[in-house]
């Protein structure tokens, strides 16, 4: 008997090369709304920020690194959010959308 680890394959033509649509789409998965409710509830913060460390299910491979350029638009059905912060185990920068702009920000050095 033979056994063989687990892979995954996609063709990237067949997968959507907007990183915010693919944000958008986790909206229709049943935590992530409610993390988004509970953060526009708060009361008595100055800012909202949502981490998010996508699993590898909901992260199509054309993204598991981080070397695609930054989204060009803001995800809706974010509102009233100050900061998205998106970070995979695949990758060497955190993407980050604050006032509709989405960037790559490097992680801090170990000597900061």
């Amino acid at each position: 008997m033979v056994l063989l680890h687990e892979t995954r394959a996609g063709f990237f033509e067949a997968e959507d090369a907007d990183f915010t649509t693919v944000v958008e789409g986790w909206l229709h998965r049943p935590h992530l709304p409610r993390h988004i409710d509970k953060l526009q509830r708060a009361k008595g913060v100055n800012e909202r920020h949502l981490f998010l460390v996508p699993v590898d299910e909901v992260l199509p491979m054309r993204f598991f690194t981080n070397d695609f350029p930054a989204p060009a638009r803001s995800p809706e059905g974010f509102t009233m959010l100050d900061g998205i912060w998106v970070w995979s185990n695949y990758w060497h920068q955190y993407l980050v959308c604050r006032a509709g702009l989405w960037q790559w920000i490097d992680f801090p050095s170990k000597d900061a």
